[in-house]
């Protein structure tokens, strides 16, 4: 009952935030320095020695699945719970941005991988879903991009109304024969 309305929104401290999102950001550039081979072999169609196309694209989007989940959970926390004013609030806005280039780096590297899977072997119902899911994905990372700058950019209706979409869209696409029409084209 006592506590400012400011407190119960903002309750990060901005030192705080800079230092958790610089470190995240740092943890990621390294990991895709050390990674570099395996995160983008991909785009030269080259998998990594012992590891099979299905290995190669099942990894991606677990790898996907795990970092985007942290990383838009870490976004929302800081949208929602750090102040973002005077140069503070600037070095989060561009620590945010930051990750969210990674996070598309991260995106763009499993949908490739996915890519080579089904060049490799055909589309299926599973990875249909999967490359409907990182598409799904890049909406959400496009609207927290958006937050950063419309601060009253609603971005949980925003994200529920996606996802409600992506189902609906889904629905009508008839996934079986967008599925059969890419193998019989791709087989000819």
């Amino acid at each position: 009952a006592g506590v400012p309305a400011s407190f119960k929104t903002r309750c990060i401290p901005s030192a705080s935030s800079i230092t958790i999102l610089a470190l995240v950001n740092v943890l990621y550039l390294m990991f895709a320095g050390v990674q570099f081979a395996y995160l983008f072999g991909a785009w030269a169609g080259n998998l990594p020695a012992g590891v099979n196309p299905a290995e190669y694209a099942r990894n991606g989007f677990f790898e996907l699945a795990f970092i985007s989940c942290i990383n838009i959970a870490i976004l929302l926390l800081s949208i929602r719970l750090t102040e973002r004013k005077g140069n503070a609030g600037l070095i989060i806005r561009c620590l945010s941005i930051g990750l969210l280039v990674l996070s598309f780096v991260q995106l763009l590297s499993a949908m490739q991988r996915m890519n080579l899977y089904i060049l490799a072997f055909g589309l299926t119902r599973l990875r249909y879903f999967v490359f409907a899911f990182m598409i799904l994905m890049a909406v959400y990372f496009v609207f927290l991009l958006v937050k950063e700058f419309v601060p009253v950019f609603p971005i949980f209706r925003s994200m529920v109304f996606a996802g409600a979409l992506a189902l609906v869209v889904l629905n009508y696409t008839v996934p079986d024969a967008r599925i059969a029409e890419y193998n019989i084209s791709s087989y000819k």
